[in-house]
């Protein structure tokens, strides 16, 4: 608080001037509309826009979602588009500005010291802004730079907009098991959203939870997750791979994903614990880190188990395709890509019934969706598909072609921008346009 509040002391003449000038901009162009009529009309196409994310290089969903948008704008550089980060130290390409922090802050009640959130300078955050052109600023998330960028669109008069990526509230419940705090987040997030024109929802689930919590739905546009059926596919499993994930004659049960308890990674452990001693040729396999790595190797002690650690590229496309089942035991997820990443590389996939991801599997389809307060029922499914090889191809099969049927990235994000100038309007979102749907190959 005394990083933000500091960064916000130094910045703020420099804010008060650039809003100064931007509101004498506005006066002058009110009085050439009034003596000379309206302007020429813009050319169509997005107005162009900054993304800010506090989180860009660790290993996530969000972080995922904005490289891939930033590499999407460095390809078409005349999209307008461009992802602003602070602290990430990578280097600026056309669709990307990474800032320097003038302060981080630890991750509240995450228990990470490796991941810490940039505070960055108002002033340069300003800068970068103006320099864009940007007629609307995004946030995908509500760290630092979000709130900076917030205070940045007030200055200069700009439309603020935010994506609902993170169930925040029910994160602080499960890490500290503090109610009191969970309201505090709960409340703060309310407040962030009711400072945007418009929230952006990945899922149904993630849309009824922001109107529940006040937000009008005229206010509310989805943004969805893309699908590379390429990049993951059932042709990229290997024998060295499966080695490593348990072996051969065994059934493995896959986990993608970051290691801390509001992903559900306990109740994961226990439900294996008690399907692996009743069918001994199962297997866990655990991609991923994160602060309750070491309490989930506490909790699988004496079962058979492999933790790989992080997996990017073509190694993560293995260890999914060389897998036999895939789960995702989180009821915190807004959306939940890896169900994605694993239907296209034809795994079936175990989800429980609260949270974005239940909207990605159809149960008895492409999947099982079960009660996610019942370790008993996650074990109970592992089981079920251990014993069925045929049960499980063929959800693997249909999962491959829901994910094949779903946009692609380059899809997902011509949508978003066609989106923009409707903000830019003060108009509500309306319908998303319906992309064209693929078969799989």
């Amino acid at each position: 608080a005394e990083a933000l509040a500091g960064a916000a002391a130094v910045a703020l003449p420099h804010l008060l001037a650039a809003g100064y000038v931007r509101a004498e901009e506005r006066f002058a162009a009110g009085v050439e509309r009034e003596f000379f009529g309206p302007a020429a009309a813009a050319p169509e196409g997005p107005p162009p826009v900054v993304m800010l994310t506090d989180t860009y290089v660790e290993l996530n969903g969000v972080a995922g979602t904005m490289r891939r948008l930033a590499a999407y704008a460095s390809a078409r550089p005349s999209c307008g588009m461009r992802v602003l980060s602070c602290g990430a130290g990578t280097p600026p390409t056309p669709g990307h500005l990474d800032l320097p922090p003038v302060a981080d802050l630890p991750v509240p009640a995450y228990g990470d010291g490796s991941w810490r959130l940039g505070v960055p300078s108002a002033i340069d955050l300003l800068d970068a802004v103006e320099a864009s052109g940007a007629r609307v600023v995004h946030a995908a998330t509500p760290g630092p730079l979000g709130l900076a960028g917030l205070l940045v669109a007030r200055t200069l008069g700009l439309p603020f907009v935010a994506t609902h990526h993170t169930e925040l509230a029910r994160y602080v419940l499960e890490l500290t098991g503090d109610r009191l705090a969970a309201g505090v987040a709960d409340r703060a997030v309310r407040w962030f959203h009711g400072q945007a024109e418009r929230v952006y929802a990945p899922t149904l689930a993630t849309t009824e939870g922001l109107v529940r919590a006040g937000v009008a739905p005229e206010r509310v546009a989805r943004f969805t997750r893309g699908a590379d059926i390429e990049a993951f596919s059932p042709e990229h499993a290997g024998r060295s791979m499966r080695r490593r994930l348990g072996g051969d004659r065994v059934t493995v049960v896959l986990y993608v994903g970051r290691l801390s308890r509001e992903k559900g990674v306990l109740r994961l452990a226990e439900a294996y614990r008690r399907a692996v001693a009743l069918r001994p040729r199962l297997r866990l396999a655990v991609v991923g880190d994160g602060p309750a790595r070491g309490e989930m190797a506490r909790a699988l002690e004496g079962a058979p188990h492999r933790f790989l650690g992080p997996l990017r590229g073509a190694e993560l496309a293995a260890a999914y395709a060389s897998a036999d089942v895939f789960c995702l035991p989180s009821a915190t997820e807004t959306f939940g890509q890896v169900v994605v990443e694993a239907g296209a590389s034809g795994l079936p996939a175990v989800v429980v019934d609260r949270g974005g991801a239940a909207e990605l599997v159809e149960h008895g389809r492409s999947g099982l969706v079960v009660d996610a307060d019942d370790a008993g029922a996650l074990a109970a499914a592992f089981a079920l598909l251990h014993d069925d090889p045929a049960l499980r191809a063929r959800l693997g099969e249909a999962a491959r072609r829901l994910a094949a049927a779903r946009p692609s990235w380059d899809e997902v994000f011509d949508d978003l921008l066609a989106g923009y100038p409707s903000v830019v309007a003060g108009r509500a979102p309306g319908v998303p346009r319906r992309p064209a749907r693929r078969t799989a190959a």
